[in-house]
């Protein structure tokens, strides 16, 4: 008796079905509502410009805030911490973190240090030495 072999779909079939479903998801999430902030965020991530999204930065900056409360940092701390460091928001042709973007951004923190002195976000972040200004 002979054996009959079963017809299977061809290599790029399978990919090119693939690839279609990918682009049909991507449509969708645009079509949704969501899909223009996930398409920004990953740009970011892979080395695309800050933000101009102000209100992205204004939740960044919260959460940043959040931490520096929680950590009641030093002043070495502060200084390094993401608050001071990462660029949050660029208005077109000035990148700005959350400490150099307050009046900006609109997110002010206040926070207390590791000697249990009240401080504000404001707080220069690069004066030299690590004592608090």
């Amino acid at each position: 008796m002979d054996s009959i072999r079963a017809q299977g779909l061809p290599m790029n079939t399978l990919v090119l079905g693939a690839l279609a479903l990918l682009v049909l998801i991507g449509v969708a999430a645009v079509w949704i509502g969501g899909g223009g902030q996930i398409f920004s965020s990953f740009g970011n991530i892979i080395g695309g410009s800050a933000p101009s999204d102000i209100s992205q930065a204004k939740t960044i900056c919260q959460g940043m805030c959040n931490d520096l409360q929680t950590l009641q940092p030093t002043y070495s701390q502060y200084k390094n911490h993401k608050w001071c460091k990462k660029t949050v928001y660029n208005d077109g042709g000035t990148d700005y973190t959350c400490q150099s973007g307050v009046s900006v951004i609109g997110v002010s923190c206040t926070f207390t240090d590791s000697e249990g002195n009240t401080k504000y976000g404001t707080t220069s972040c690069s004066t030299a030495g690590d004592a608090w200004p």
